[in-house]
């Protein structure tokens, strides 16, 4: 699949437009770790990481927003985040990942 175009949306976030009319969403590291560049083809093995990448970067982000709402345990933050729809194991690890990253839980 042929990456056509990247398109910057804010310093976070990414558009990612595919050759048969796909969008991803992703952020700046998801850039770097694909080593994405306009043009470039990708093999099915490599989509479908940068896939599961973009919907991981989605949790994260959705994970911050709840967190900035109200103070919350990383318990507390997997359960919102599994009642919204997310895929248990994208919710533990972006709790984990908060708690990594110095917040309290």
């Amino acid at each position: 699949m042929r990456l056509e175009k990247i398109e910057v949306l804010t310093e976070d976030k990414l558009l990612l437009h595919l050759e048969d009319g796909g969008i991803l969403r992703c952020g700046p590291q998801e850039m770097l770790d694909f080593r994405l560049r306009s043009g470039m083809e990708l093999e099915e093995e490599a989509l479908v990481r940068l896939r599961e990448a973009c919907a991981y970067w989605a949790v994260r982000r959705k994970a911050a927003a709840l967190a900035a709402e109200k103070a919350m345990s990383a318990g507390e933050l997997r359960r919102k985040l599994c009642q919204k729809g997310v895929d248990p194991d994208h919710a533990r690890r972006a709790a984990d990942r908060r708690l990594d990253l110095g917040a309290r839980g």
